[in-house]
């Protein structure tokens, strides 16, 4: 069975970027991030899903493209348990295209297409089996040297033979500030719950990226499940090589 974490992060999977709040650098990238979620939903079942991802892309004012790998290891443990399991998570592929110059119209709309390629074992819980697409736009819009993003999405979830899966409407605003080298960010995002029974996902989110050298950047990122929908918490650290 799909567990309720890998559901949690093949939505933020999709979505990966596409609502990134500040597109901080430009050129061609390798990434490497460690990421962690826990959460119970409610339930008497934890859930913990640590996972190495490594993404490879470019980034330019107009557009973006990237594609990304994870490798999961997953545990789910109650009172009288513990079960874990590993192996490789989905592929993920995202681009991203401004339709609106900020230059030209003072603000900036910009337009991203998400794929989940359905690569994980699903007899493990590590994926769902089936291919997921997602929609997005970001409207931004500077204020000095502070950004604010409005941006909403629809993700349309494959459905494993045995389980339908409610598409996914989602939306959220972001909040950036630059400090030179530095720049950090808050989110608050709600989408829809894939099953009926579940509740709405809501989370909040704080990151910063920092510039080591012209080379390399480090990020980091927190995050606070707001309902039992999401994750309890979160954490992401990473570092990305330009060339």
């Amino acid at each position: 069975m799909l567990s309720k974490i890998i559901i949690h992060f093949s939505i933020l999977g999709v979505i990966l970027g596409a609502t990134l709040p500040v597109k901080v650098y430009a050129g061609n990238f390798t990434a490497l991030d460690f990421n962690y979620l826990q959460g119970d939903f409610g339930s008497p079942v934890t859930e913990k899903l640590s996972m190495f991802n490594v993404s490879l892309g470019r980034i330019e004012t107009q557009y973006d493209i990237s594609i990304s790998m994870p490798y999961l290891f997953l545990n789910r443990s109650d009172a009288t348990e513990s079960i874990s399991q590993n192996g490789m998570g989905d592929l993920f592929l995202r681009g991203g295209y401004e339709l609106i110059n900020e230059a030209k119209s003072g603000f900036s709309l910009y337009s991203s297409l998400g794929i989940k390629i359905a690569l994980a074992d699903e007899t493990q819980g590590l994926g769902s089996g089936e291919s997921d697409v997602g929609l997005y736009v970001n409207l931004s819009k500077q204020w000095n040297q502070i950004r604010g993003t409005l941006y909403s999405g629809y993700i349309n979830n494959g459905d494993p033979a045995t389980i339908d899966y409610a598409n996914t409407p989602l939306f959220g605003i972001s909040v950036a500030r630059y400090l030179g080298k530095t720049n950090g960010y808050l989110s608050l995002q709600k989408s829809a719950a894939l099953l009926n029974t579940n509740d709405d996902p809501l989370s909040f989110s704080a990151g910063v990226y920092h510039m080591l050298n012209s080379q390399y950047t480090l990020r980091g990122q927190i995050s606070m499940g707001l309902s039992d929908g999401s994750a309890d918490y979160g954490f992401n650290i990473g570092l990305i090589s330009w060339f």
